[in-house]
């Protein structure tokens, strides 16, 4: 479903010559399920100790720190992905 959805987007923007921020609710969502998949898919016999769980959201958040609010980090990550914007 969400290949498609968001080749769907990929194509509207294409086609209308938009830019692809105008349609950021579909790759945010996208990039939300797939931490949260990715997390819990992570070593998932921990998941029914709320303490590991707890460590595994905990551990998330601050990947999800790193990667957004350290500027250099950013823009060494997503710098190749500019021409999209």
């Amino acid at each position: 479903m969400m290949w498609r959805l968001n080749f769907l987007v990929f194509f509207c923007c294409l086609m209308l010559n938009n830019s692809y921020m105008l349609y950021y609710i579909c790759p945010m969502h996208t990039i939300f399920t797939v931490f949260v998949y990715g997390t819990l898919a992570m070593f998932p016999t921990l998941n029914d100790n709320r303490i590991y769980l707890l460590g595994k959201l905990l551990a998330s958040g601050v990947f999800i720190y790193i990667f957004w609010d350290i500027k250099p980090v950013f823009y060494a990550v997503w710098k190749p992905f500019v021409w999209l914007v």
